[in-house]
Parts: structure tokens; sequence; C-alpha cells
């Protein structure tokens, strides 16, 4: 399993923090990436991965896969 993240959820009784796997807040951003794109296309045109717009930021620890991402991103 990739690295999780601490997500905050609101519960009745306070504060209720869930860790989530890295892919599955990775497909949640892509998918309200999608739905905003629909309402404001103009100003969601670059807004995604760093490598879209430019060069990769992650230099030797890139994915590697900075066309195809590109090609996705462009695909929303």
């Amino acid at each position: 399993m990739k690295v999780a993240r601490t997500v905050w959820s609101g519960g009745k009784d306070g504060d209720n923090f869930k860790v989530l796997p890295i892919t599955i807040i990775r497909q949640m951003a892509t998918l309200m990436l999608k739905e905003v794109r629909q309402v404001a296309p103009i100003i969601f045109k670059n807004i995604g991965p760093n490598c879209i717009v430019g060069a990769c930021p992650e230099g030797k620890m890139s994915c590697g896969k900075m066309n195809e991402i590109r090609e996705k991103f462009k695909q929303l």
C-alpha cells in the first residue's frame, strides 16, 4: 500500500480523523476536478499535477509518465 494521508471527516462527537490511501485521495481529487471543469473550464484549465503545464518538479523522484499524465488531464 502507498503512503496514507489523514483527512478530516466531521462527526456528531467532534472531529473524526480517518486514514485513506493516497490513491483514493487522488481519485477523489480527479473526480472533483472533472466536475469543476464542466462548470468553469477557463478557470480550471491548467489545474492538476504540476507537470501539466511545465516540467515535472519531482526531479529524479518523478513517476516518468509525464506525457500520459498530460494526456489524461487534457481529456478530463
